[in-house]
């Protein structure tokens, strides 16, 4: 029985390319994704790029957050990546 019969919310999984992840977003030409992991807050997911406008990060050290800014007009346009430069 097909969930829209029982009135019950269906579920799947379905499996994304990294590449495919920065078309939809419209990331710079250049970023690469090294991972992608579960948030810290439900329907969340953390996404660690690596782009040559980035700061560098020694071995062992934390990534900085960063808190890219688009343009939310179609078509959807990255501006920045909201990094706070300390």
């Amino acid at each position: 029985m097909m969930s829209s019969e029982s009135g019950q919310m269906g579920k799947a999984r379905f499996s994304m390319s990294f590449d495919l992840l920065i078309d939809l977003l419209r990331l710079p030409d250049g970023t690469e994704i090294e991972t992608v992991v579960s948030g810290q807050r439900p329907f969340e997911f953390d996404v660690y790029v690596r782009h040559p406008d980035l700061p560098e990060v020694e071995k062992g050290n934390q990534w900085p957050e960063a808190c890219p800014v688009f343009k939310s007009r179609e078509p959807i346009v990255f501006v920045e990546w909201g990094i706070d430069e300390k």
